[in-house]
């Protein structure tokens, strides 16, 4: 079955929820879900509330951050290396967290707009806060889903735009104009300028109704959407003597908005350096755009041709059923972000923030070093060499050339196997001990590749959550304890330690369920666990042969899966 891949807004108001499979290079939207947030619900307990009601599973979930939720920074640096750059963007991190106080989770990406004046490259720093993190990864587990990473709007109503939007050679500002919120992001060409999220949105808009009319909050809320209109042609020209008073209520209001985007575009241009950037173009999306006349008022405020943002027109819509095709078809404006964030994780060639809180951080460094492992041993069993490149995506990238190696190496297995028959062994007659000894030795090699990808499959699977891997090891030896079943042939031996969460009830009895379910997965694997209860708290360790002497049955590559 095909991946899908999801992305969530946590809008103030209403949490959507958008998934998509990839169809050639086309994405294809394949569930779509709305829910209004009751007054005072968390946006989170919204989300879970919506998937478990809906019966949606959200793997890897890609979740938007807007708002106070997300700090965005901008940092010059010169021409680095990968390496250097990580480093230097470890300690400006460190120095973010320490002022604005408290634990956060972040990531940085280098801007793809060409250097500015001064010829250094701009890096976009992205910081939020674990606590607000953890809180939605939780909520999220709630509903038999997971998280796979936070992402500023900004940056995904950037991916929306440069997929499904009419992307060209100019400056072109984008507006997901939300309740208390909006998201803007700058365009050059097909690349990502700037990105910013600020705390003003629909609701000041209703709010200064309210202060003008004397309105309570729903009252004014629906005279906004039913008699406003910001057109310049209308004025003089309006309808109803309401509609004029309603409207003027809101002038100064929507002048302060067009002042804030305008100001947005010249903060651009002062922090990239980039005294030609210039914006020709606006597109607006988000529940705030729908107000009547609003891009004709701004193109009048700020001289760009401003219009509203429809992700739609490119996307094929036929895999949604009927009732959730009705309601992205009326929300088109409103799902740009989810739709931005879903693409960003189907389309590995999109610009990416991947926020990530510290336990999902740990999780994927695990992932990622087994992935790595899976792949160094199997290219040594091939006795092949390769150059790694550390970039987002590793491990995804590691495990694909993992599984083409251990191919190979089943082809040097049946190649042994072949050579055994030929020369025998050395109680065999007439046998070539020589190369019966190189035959092994290939064997050997091959194995330890087949063992790390049975060992990545195997803490993927049966792993309990309660328990992190600390560290992995591999050695080639014999064993004189008789549950390795190395007999006297040296095997590849994998060494996995690790601890167990803090705080969690019965570790012990999550420890032993999950060596059990090893031994379930893999039936005749060699096997020694130990555990303890330290100052650090619970330690265990397994080591494992996934090709022992006794009983001589492989275990089975594909079942492991």
């Amino acid at each position: 079955m095909a991946s899908v891949f999801t992305g969530v807004d946590l809008g103030s108001h209403t949490v959507r929820v958008l998934q998509g499979r990839m169809k050639g290079t086309a994405f294809v939207p394949t569930r779509f879900l709305a829910r209004e947030r009751a007054e005072g619900e968390p946006a989170e307990q919204a989300l879970a509330d919506l998937l478990s009601s809906s019966k949606v599973k959200a793997p890897a979930a890609r979740i938007g951050l807007t708002g106070s939720s997300v700090i965005l920074r901008y940092s010059q640096v010169p021409k680095l290396t990968d390496v250097q750059l990580k480093n230097l963007m470890r300690f400006e991190i460190d120095e973010l967290s320490q002022q604005y106080g408290g634990s956060f989770a972040s990531d940085f990406n280098l801007l793809p707009i060409p250097p500015g004046v001064t010829g250094d490259d701009t890096v976009l720093i992205a910081l939020a806060r674990n606590e607000s993190l953890d809180a939605v990864t939780s909520a999220v587990a709630r509903a038999s889903s997971s998280v796979g990473a936070f992402t500023p709007n900004g940056v995904a109503l950037y991916d929306a735009f440069l997929k499904l939007g009419s992307v060209g050679e100019d400056g072109v500002l984008l507006a997901n104009i939300g309740e208390e919120n909006t998201d803007v992001a700058i365009v050059v060409g097909p690349d990502l300028a700037f990105a910013r999220s600020v705390s003003q949105g629909g609701r000041k808009l209703t709010a200064a109704i309210q202060e003008r009319l004397g309105f309570d909050a729903e009252r004014a809320e629906e005279a906004k959407r039913a008699l406003v209109n910001l057109a310049p042609a209308a004025k003089g020209r309006y309808k109803t003597p309401q509609e004029e008073k309603v409207t003027n209520a809101l002038l100064g209001a929507a002048g302060e908005f067009a002042s804030l985007l305008r100001s947005t575009a010249l903060l651009a241009k002062e922090q990239l350096k980039l005294p030609e950037l210039r914006i020709t173009r606006a597109f607006l999306c988000g529940g705030g755009s729908r107000l009547l006349g609003l891009p004709e008022y701004l193109s009048a405020a700020t001289g760009w041709n401003v219009a509203l943002l429809d992700p739609l027109e490119t996307l094929d819509l036929g895999a949604l059923p009927a009732e959730e095709r009705a309601a992205l078809e009326e929300q088109r404006h409103e799902a740009v972000v989810s739709l931005g964030l879903a693409l960003a994780t189907a389309d590995r060639g999109l610009y990416r923030i991947d926020i990530l809180p510290e336990a999902l951080i740990k999780k994927r460094r695990f992932l990622e070093r087994t992935s790595w492992l899976i792949a160094a041993g199997a290219l040594a069993g091939v006795s092949l060499a390769a150059e790694a490149v550390v970039r987002k995506g590793l491990g995804d990238d590691a495990a694909r050339v993992a599984a083409d190696s251990m191919r190979e190496a089943k082809q040097i297995r049946d190649i042994h196997d072949k050579t055994l028959k030929l020369v025998g062994g050395a109680d065999v007659a007439g046998a070539n001990p020589a190369l019966a000894e190189t035959a092994t030795d290939l064997e050997l090699r091959a194995s330890i590749g087949q063992s790390l990808l049975l060992l990545d499959r195997g803490l993927r699977h049966g792993l309990h959550p309660d328990l992190w891997v600390v560290k992995t090891a591999l050695k080639i030896d014999k064993s004189p304890l008789p549950d390795l079943k190395t007999g006297d042939l040296r095997r590849p031996l994998l060494i996995v330690s690790g601890r167990g969460r803090e705080g969690a009830e019965r570790i012990d009895t999550s420890f032993r369920s999950s060596t059990e379910k090893l031994t379930e997965m893999f039936p005749g694997i060699g096997m020694v666990q130990t555990s303890k209860m330290s100052q650090k708290g619970f330690e265990w360790e397994i080591t494992l042969n996934f090709f022992p002497v006794a009983p001589p049955a492989q275990p089975d590559v594909d079942n492991a899966r």
